[in-house]
């Protein structure tokens, strides 16, 4: 797999994080709406905030960006990107575990959404232990919740 490091995000940022969502969301965004480039730099104008992403870097280098809002009663998983070519490689697993162990030190659960098209990603969720709570015509929500 090679080394898995994080730094947090600056604004300058910003586009990298869009290019890396593009690569690694695109044709699940394509499959669920449909693909408006003007909607995705307004959504991404608007949802990104570089003071709850971090940059994964694999072997130093920048591989994807991992949005997660900090509650006191839970860890909200908005997104996690890898670029295409370092997918499959451990990494997602690595993130995943990273924030199972701060949930499990917090007691608190981890929640998300994945497209339900994404069967890739709800299948990385579910080997990790994630289970899904609702489903709605666009998005499997999951959660994990391992308090001892």
């Amino acid at each position: 797999m090679g080394r898995l490091d994080t730094r947090p995000a600056t604004e300058d940022d910003r586009e990298v994080v869009y290019r890396t969502k593009c690569a690694a969301m695109r044709p699940y965004v394509e499959a669920t709406w449909g693909w408006d480039e003007e909607e995705q730099r307004r959504l991404h104008a608007r949802r990104f905030k570089p003071h709850e992403t971090e940059i994964l870097l694999g072997d130093g280098e920048p591989i994807g960006a991992l949005h997660v809002v900090r509650k006191p009663e839970e860890i909200v998983l908005l997104s996690v990107h890898l670029q295409p070519a370092w997918q499959s490689r451990g990494f997602g697993t690595a993130v995943l575990e990273r924030l199972m162990e701060e949930a499990a030190r917090r007691g608190v659960p981890i929640r998300l959404r994945v497209l339900r098209v994404n069967e890739r990603a709800r299948a990385l969720y579910e080997r990790n232990g994630f289970r899904t709570t609702e489903t709605t015509d666009t998005h499997h929500l999951m959660v994990f919740a391992d308090l001892k």
